[in-house]
C-alpha cells in the first residue's frame, strides 16, 4: 500500500490565521475554502490585490492576481487551490490611511469641543 502525503498551501497577508493549511481532506479544495479556513480576510484589506504564486512541476512560478472579494461574493470564478501554492492578502494602504485619519480627527474632537464649549 503507497500513502501519498498530504500537499500543503499557503496562506498570508490580511487573513485571521495565517498559515499552512493541508489539502487532505477534500479531493479539490478552492480559493474560497482556503480563505475560510484561515479565517476569513480583514477588514483592511485590498482583497482585488490578492496574490497567488503557483509552482509548476518543473520548477517554474506564475502569479496570478485575483479579486478575492469577488470570489467570496460568487461573481468571479473559484480556483482551485493545488499543492505548494501560496496565497496572499496585501493590506490596503488607502483604507488604512484613511481609518488613521478618521481616528486622528476623533481624537482631537474631544479637546477642541472642551476648548469651544
Amino acid at each position: 500500500m503507497i500513502v501519498r502525503a498530504c500537499g500543503i498551501a499557503y496562506i498570508g497577508g490580511n487573513v485571521q490565521k495565517p498559515g499552512a493549511y493541508s489539502l487532505c481532506g477534500s479531493p479539490q479544495i478552492t480559493l474560497s475554502e482556503v480563505l475560510t479556513l484561515a479565517g476569513g480576510i480583514l477588514p483592511m484589506s485590498a482583497t482585488n490585490h490578492t496574490i497567488l504564486i503557483r509552482t509548476h512541476p518543473d520548477g517554474t512560478k506564475t502569479s496570478l492576481q485575483i479579486d478575492a472579494h469577488k470570489v467570496l461574493l460568487t461573481k468571479s470564478a473559484d480556483l482551485v487551490v493545488q499543492e505548494d501554492d501560496v496565497i496572499y492578502v496585501p493590506a490596503s494602504g488607502a483604507k488604512n490611511a484613511a481609518q488613521r485619519a478618521l481616528l486622528f480627527s476623533l481624537s482631537l474632537a474631544g479637546p477642541l469641543l472642551y476648548l469651544y464649549h
